[in-house]
């Protein structure tokens, strides 16, 4: 799953590694064992940025295949800013997240 937050054209991005380069993406994530898909976004977005995060509406459901072959089902989730909440502090392994 993965969050989409968008403020006056603005997209709350992570900056992570993958695949050895350094990339920018939503904040996202995979089901921890008997983890709902809400529980899970509410979470990732918290345990990425720092913000707590209260998705709003579904925006699509998709499937991604990775050049290595394996398939992946990624449902994003969408809050108006307004929705969520600043926090400072850093996140271990991050390189950096939208203050």
């Amino acid at each position: 799953m993965a969050a989409v937050v968008e403020q006056s054209g603005r997209y709350l991005l992570v900056e992570e590694l993958a695949d050895d380069a350094v990339v920018f993406n939503q904040p996202a994530g995979h089901l921890d064992p008997d983890e709902s898909l809400l529980d899970a976004v509410i979470r990732e977005v918290l345990e990425e940025t720092g913000r707590t995060f209260v998705p709003e509406a579904v925006t699509g459901v998709y499937l991604w295949t990775h050049p290595s072959g394996d398939t992946y089902l990624r449902v994003p989730f969408a809050a108006p800013s307004a929705t969520v909440a600043r926090a400072r502090y850093s996140i271990p392994g991050l390189l950096t997240h939208a203050g």
